[in-house]
């Protein structure tokens, strides 16, 4: 359903921004107009346990779930006008946006509680099954024409997953990753989708217990090969910069994994042996883990400290970070960053924040 913005609101959108369409790009490669404001206030929900935001943004579109209602939304930014993508029965969350395609996940009951993901492209509401053998999916993120999702053998915590991903334009869910233990929080761009591999952990599944082992695996999608990177210590969440380059947390092996208010920011370049992986920054939280994010080159994070302030930092990988916004007294969610800026909830309030 479609409803007006019930104040006069001015939406100005700049020009074109320029982006060369590249099958390695590290966001989606189409050019897309950026918006100089989100409009009227929006509050939205805190972020959940993995620190997935509850807010998208991509052009002049932005998705979030709405604090009053529970709502998933659409907000075109040009117009002001807003769609409810899903109801709150449902639980919607993690919604993530390319230049065609919105996903979320939601979570169902059949008559157990278990997690799908629908999208939203051509102008309506689709629903991604699970494929066959596999109980539950959930997950999501988009690139141009694709959303790869989390494929759960069961509703377990324990259950073997792997990665899939749905081509929009055939409806056809096809497999990335199948092998043994999981492979899940999967990061993907025209080029690359990168995830995490607990191959290597014993129990080979993720459990939040603070002895989980991992490395980052990435799927090249021009060739259709699968690399698990071998480096020291723990490896995990990946989020694609830029081109081959990632980001990712990281812990040593001494380090308790995954104590996510505390790990150290590290970069790669897929072309590049793990050896040369370099440290970005190490990160404290006092609150909850906050999921970093990246765009268009920059690496995005928030710190939060036991005062109740938080700091937005960003790192163009050649200069030290930067503190682009310092709040002595507010608590910031997790950043979802796009080519000009970043979206984030001050308290639960969402700003852009511009580079």
């Amino acid at each position: 359903m479609k409803y007006a913005s019930l104040l006069c609101l001015v939406f100005a959108c700049g020009g074109p921004v320029s982006s060369s369409p590249s099958h390695d790009a590290g966001t989606d490669a189409i050019s897309e107009p950026t918006c100089a404001s989100i409009g009227a206030p929006v509050n939205v929900v805190a972020n959940d346990d993995f620190g997935y935001p509850t807010y998208a943004i991509h052009g002049c579109r932005m998705a979030y779930v709405d604090a009053n209602s529970q709502n998933l939304v659409l907000r075109d930014l040009t117009t002001g006008i807003e769609t409810t993508l899903d109801q709150a029965a449902n639980k919607p969350k993690r919604p993530s946006i390319a230049s065609d395609v919105i996903a979320w996940e939601v979570t169902l009951t059949n008559p157990d509680a278990y997690q799908s993901v629908r999208a939203f492209y051509g102008g309506a509401m689709h629903v991604i099954d699970a494929p066959a053998s596999y109980g539950a999916i959930g997950e999501p993120a988009v690139a141009r024409g694709v959303v790869v999702v989390t494929a759960f053998k069961t509703n377990a915590f324990d259950s073997d997953t792997d990665v899939f991903a749905f081509d929009v334009a055939s409806g056809k869910l096809t497999p990335v990753v199948v092998a043994s233990s999981q492979q899940r929080f999967a990061a993907v761009s025209d080029g690359l989708i990168a995830v995490t591999d607990f191959s290597e952990d014993p129990k080979g599944y993720f459990t939040g217990s603070g002895t989980d082992l991992a490395d980052l695996g990435v799927f090249k999608r021009a060739t259709q090969t699968y690399d698990v990177r071998k480096h020291p210590g723990k490896d995990a969440f990946p989020t694609i910069i830029s081109g081959d380059v990632l980001g990712y947390l990281h812990w040593g092996d001494v380090h308790p994994e995954p104590k996510l208010e505390a790990y150290t920011l590290y970069t790669a370049h897929v072309s590049a042996d793990p050896s040369t992986d370099a440290r970005v920054a190490d990160v404290t939280n006092a609150v909850r883990y906050l999921r970093p994010s990246a765009s268009a080159g920059s690496l995005e994070w928030v710190t939060t400290t036991p005062s109740g302030g938080s700091i937005l930092w960003r790192s163009d990988l050649v200069a030290p970070p930067v503190a682009a916004l310092d709040l002595k007294t507010e608590t910031m969610f997790a950043p979802a960053s796009f080519e000009t800026g970043t979206l984030v909830a001050r308290g639960a309030s969402l700003v852009v924040v511009p580079r």
